[in-house]
């Protein structure tokens, strides 16, 4: 995911990139982060689509590692700097 992230990142230099991904090493490299959910209400389903801001972006990518997201947000910030520092993890 890493290697993909980082080629997609040079790519999005000279062209616009919308990527939907669940691999959170691939979601770190992003400019911007959207979360989709699905919601059902009174019998309808609706698409919600969310802009985070950085702390969003950090518990998203967070909760993309597992479920225990308070023990995944060093990993989480940890691919983030990588990410955005050129570093592969």
């Amino acid at each position: 995911g890493s290697i993909v992230g980082e080629k997609l990142s040079a790519l999005s230099k000279s062209h616009q990139i919308l990527c939907i991904t669940h691999l959170p090493q691939l979601a770190a490299y992003n400019d911007s982060h959207f979360r989709v959910t699905k919601q059902v209400e009174d019998g309808r389903t609706r698409t919600v689509v969310e802009q985070l801001d950085s702390e969003g972006n950090r518990q998203e990518l967070a909760m993309m590692l597992g479920s225990d997201i308070t023990e995944n947000l060093q990993a989480a910030d940890a691919m983030i700097y990588a990410a955005h520092h050129g570093k592969i993890f």
